[in-house]
């Protein structure tokens, strides 16, 4: 049973394009967008809503604001060449 997937923003990553196309700051590259940026978040839909408990909810609520703050560090692979476990 798969309780819950990622969601990739790609909405809110074309939408800070566009406003930098207008504002004339855009330019050419990879960008990275986590949750600071609202460029992923975990989902909660009417798809799996049944299975997750108001506990569940709040410590998956609890972990992203660690991870927020800075409380939880979250590796890039990329940057790193190795998972740190």
């Amino acid at each position: 049973v798969i309780l819950t997937s990622m969601v990739k923003r790609v909405d809110n990553a074309i939408y800070e394009s566009f406003k930098q196309m207008e504002n004339g700051t855009w330019k050419a590259g990879v960008v990275n967008l986590g949750l600071k940026e609202n460029g992923v978040d975990w989902a909660l839909d009417s798809n799996n809503r049944s299975m997750i408990s108001p506990e569940i909810e709040k410590r998956v609520n609890a972990a992203k604001q660690d991870i927020l703050s800075g409380k939880v560090k979250v590796v890039d692979y990329r940057e790193a060449s190795r998972c740190p476990l």
